[in-house]
Formats: structure tokens, C-alpha cells, sequence
């Protein structure tokens, strides 16, 4: 376990907007993971397989792991972000430019032979065998291993492919990945994982979230009941009881070996591989784990351990590599979890990032390993990096309202210009003074709008002099 003293932050606001590329999304439950994409993250830390990263509110990313860490040329490039996703080995990162840098080991690191694509990107999701990013027009962009998600490949055979078009939110899983289209419907592709026919049916509308699992896949719908598809001991066929509980559910996350959901009453529906994800266990018995997952606002699902952020601040945890007593007791103020195949991570409000689970993936953090954001960042207009303050975003402050006309109507001082942040100043900028008697108000608000009505009334009465003109 490693605990951290990092910069204070404050609660989380569930609204915010990037102003870069004009995108505005809502977060997901007062989680830090984006609804574009359930493998993104936008602050905090994003805990991969062998390899995990944190985003720090300069807009730097710092790494650590065992294996896939970018090299020094990579890692100059690591400037300027605003959302990353781990995969096993390898990672991703999106800048404000609406670039996309890849490091580490394996298919997925590799996104050179699409760099020139990787343009005007909004969402990123990084899986074990290939990555995906989301264009601002709808489209996406694939990498790796091209029968394994690296492709719009339907199967391993590659002889029918997927439109990848209107899209608005994608999720990589272990060798296929999955696409919400506007219409409300879903396309697969890869190899196991990649929904079949019969399950194609039930996706062809009105589906508003997905997550991708090891070999399987889950899909909300409008109406709060889940479809899953997939390895059935993995989360791919939930039993008919558990079937029935998955009604009014808010979010879907699936893990390497189990699938949860979020329910409207804030109780968490499980199913898969019991006591690797699934509740059913008898430890999880023990700990009466089904009885504490209430008033959950957001879960999270790793390889073989899951996670539950109550309204409190507290974490609930199960499976393999659940929270000892040790690392339980500071599980409180937490604002966001994220979990990994075999390690774990949870941001506490007043900065501090409490990490567990499979020691050998969990190496000493770096030295640099500090300021890391506790809050999504945004990018000013001139260059600027500033964390959110009340979650909503604009240009620029607002520009306080122009001074009333002075005796010859001359306009008042400007009202001072809020500030260049992006987010939205709530206090307007100070009433501009009254002039001294300035000789003409070419500049003011009010003289224009007086000229602009005195042309007219001018215009009108020369209109009417012509026409009686001409009638004589």
C-alpha cells in the first residue's frame, strides 16, 4: 500500500466541459471516469495491468509499474493533457490539441501508422491488444492488433468490417471493442467479446451507455435494464435471478471476470465469476458486502477486485484483492476510485491517493509523483492549464457591463474583463464610472445604439421625402 499527500481539491462537480475541442460531457457519477469513454479518465489516476499513470493538474502525466513506461522521448511529449487510459501494458494519452500520444509495450503502445489521424480526438480507450479514439465528427480511430480490436474487423477472419460513424462513446475490452452510435444502437468488433448475432438485436436501439469486459460486453438501456453478451463465467450471461435485479440501473462496468451494475437506489447488482467480481463468496458473506453497497454514487471494476464509492466518501471492496483492514480505515472522503486487473487506487478529497492490491504491479511511485489532479483540467485561451472551479465552462469570464453615457455621451470605463480561465466567472466584472463630460460616445454601448436609431429614423423620413417627391 501507498498513501500520498497531494494538492487539496474540492468536491467534484458532475458537469464539465472541454473548451479545446468544443466538447461538453457530463462525468459519470461523480467519478472521474468520462461517459465517452468507461476506460478514460480526466483526473486522478488510471490504474492499468503492469503499468499506471497520473494525470497532474500541470496537464504532465508521471508513470510507474513494472513494465510498458514510455521512454524519455515519449515522456517530453506528455505536456499539455487532459484525459488518459491505461491498458495491460500500454497507455494513452489526450492533449488539449485534440492529439493522442501511445507508449509502453505490446500492439496497443503502437498508434504510429495512425498519427495522422489522430486529430480533432475527444474520447481515448486503451484495451489489451489495441486502443480507439473518438473523433469530435463521429468517427473512429483504431490501432494494434487488427483481428483483435485493432480493426473494424467483425471476426478473426477480417473479411467484413463495421461503420464506425455517428459515433458518441467507445469501449475497448480485453480482444474486442464496442460503439454507441447516436441512434441509440451498438456495433462490435474483434475477436471473443464481440456480441453475436442473436444479442445484435437487442442493440439496435435505444442504448445510451456500454462497457467492454475480458471477453465480454454490457449494454444500458434506456429503459435501465442491462444486455450483456459474452464468455457466460465472465459476466457474458448473468442468471436469470440476477436478470431480474437488473432493472433501473444507472451504470454499467464490466472487469476481466464480472460484471456490476448501479441501480437507482443506489444498491449494486453483481454477476460472473463469484469471488472474483461477483458477490457469493463466502468471505463476502463474512463481511456482509451485499448489505453495505448502499447509497453507492459510482463502481468500479478491475481483473479480480471491484469497488464501491459511497455518498459518504467511503469505499466498499470485494473479490481477490479487496481492501485490508489497514488500507479500510482511510477509505473515507474519497472522491474517486479506479481499479486495475490486479491493483487498486482512490482519491481522497483533501489530495491523497491511497493505492493496494498485487504487489509486484504496484512498484514504488516516483519521486515527481505529487500535484497530481484531484479535479478535470482545462485549457486557457493563450495556453493556460486551470483546474475547474465550479464545473462549467466559457471563453472567458464575462466582460462587466459598459458605463451609463456621460453629459455629451461619451461612454463610461469598461467594466474590468473577467479572466481568461475557462471556467465561467461567477461574479461579473465592476460597472464601468461615469464619464467627465467626454465630447462624443462613438465607443459606448449606448451611443451606438442611439446612432444606430437615429439612421434609421434619418433613412425612413429621406424615404418619405422621395416618395411625396415623386407623387408631385
Amino acid at each position: 500500500m501507498y498513501e500520498l499527500k497531494l494538492n487539496s481539491c474540492a468536491p467534484v462537480s458532475t458537469n464539465i466541459g472541454s473548451f479545446e475541442n468544443n466538447v461538453i460531457e457530463s462525468f459519470s457519477l461523480n467519478n472521474n471516469v468520462s461517459d465517452m469513454s468507461d476506460k478514460m479518465v480526466k483526473y486522478g489516476v488510471s490504474m492499468g495491468g503492469l503499468s499506471h499513470a497520473a494525470l497532474k493538474d500541470d496537464g504532465t502525466v508521471v508513470t510507474w509499474g513494472s513494465k510498458g513506461m514510455p521512454t524519455s522521448k515519449v515522456q517530453q511529449k506528455l505536456k499539455n493533457v487532459k484525459a488518459i487510459s491505461m491498458g495491460e501494458r500500454a497507455g494513452a494519452a489526450l492533449k488539449f490539441d485534440g492529439t493522442v500520444v501511445t507508449w509502453g509495450e505490446g500492439q496497443a503502445s503502437d498508434s504510429s501508422k495512425v498519427q495522422e489521424k489522430l486529430k480533432n480526438v475527444k474520447a481515448i480507450s486503451m484495451g489489451y491488444y489495441a486502443g480507439a479514439a473518438l473523433k469530435i465528427d463521429g468517427t473512429v480511430v483504431l490501432w494494434g492488433e487488427p483481428g483483435w480490436g485493432g480493426g473494424a474487423y467483425k471476426d478473426l477472419r477480417q473479411s467484413q468490417t463495421v461503420e464506425l460513424k455517428e459515433v458518441i462513446a467507445i469501449s475497448m475490452g480485453f480482444e474486442a471493442g464496442a460503439a454507441l452510435k447516436t441512434d441509440g444502437s451498438v456495433v462490435t468488433w474483434g475477436n471473443k467479446g464481440s456480441a453475436t448475432s442473436k444479442v445484435q438485436e437487442k442493440l439496435k436501439k435505444e442504448v445510451k451507455a456500454i462497457s467492454m469486459g475480458r471477453f465480454t460486453g454490457a449494454a444500458l438501456k434506456e429503459d435501465g435494464t442491462v444486455v450483456t453478451w459474452g464468455e457466460g463465467m465472465l459476466g457474458g450471461e448473468p442468471t436469470r435471478l440476477q436478470q431480474e435485479k437488473l432493472k433501473n440501473v444507472i451504470a454499467i462496468r464490466m472487469g476481466r471476470n464480472a460484471g456490476a451494475a448501479l441501480k437507482e437506489d443506489g444498491t449494486v447488482v453483481t454477476w460472473g465469476r463469484v469471488g472474483w467480481g461477483a458477490l457469493g463468496a463466502p468471505v463476502d458473506q463474512e463481511d456482509k458486502v451485499q448489505e453495505k453497497l448502499k447509497n453507492v454514487k459510482a463502481i468500479s471494476m478491475g481483473g479480480s477486485t471491484c469497488a464501491a464509492l459511497k455518498e459518504d466518501g467511503t469505499v466498499v471492496t470485494w473479490g481477490i484483492y479487496r481492501a485490508p483492514s489497514n488500507i479500510q480505515e482511510k477509505l473515507t472522503n474519497v472522491i474517486a476510485i479506479n481499479m486495475g486487473p490486479s491493483t487498486c487506487a482512490a482519491l481522497k478529497e483533501d489530495g491523497t491517493v491511497v493505492t493496494w492490491g498485487y504487489a509486484d504491479d504496484l512498484p514504488a511511485r516516483p519521486q515527481n509523483f505529487k500535484n497530481v489532479s484531484t479535479k478535470p483540467i482545462l485549457y486557457g485561451l493563450n495556453g493556460e492549464i486551470y483546474p475547474v472551479r465550479d464545473g462549467r465552462t466559457g471563453e472567458k469570464g464575462p466582460v462587466g457591463p459598459a458605463g451609463p453615457k456621460g453629459e455629451t455621451g461619451e461612454k463610461g470605463d469598461r467594466g474590468e474583463k473577467g479572466d481568461d480561465s475557462t471556467s465561467v466567472s461567477k461574479t461579473p466584472g465592476p460597472k464601468g464610472k461615469k464619464g467627465d463630460k467626454g465630447e462624443k460616445g462613438d465607443n459606448s454601448s449606448l451611443g451606438i445604439q442611439f446612432k444606430i436609431v437615429l439612421g434609421i429614423f434619418i433613412f425612413i423620413n429621406l424615404y418619405l421625402i422621395y416618395k411625396i417627391s415623386n407623387n408631385k
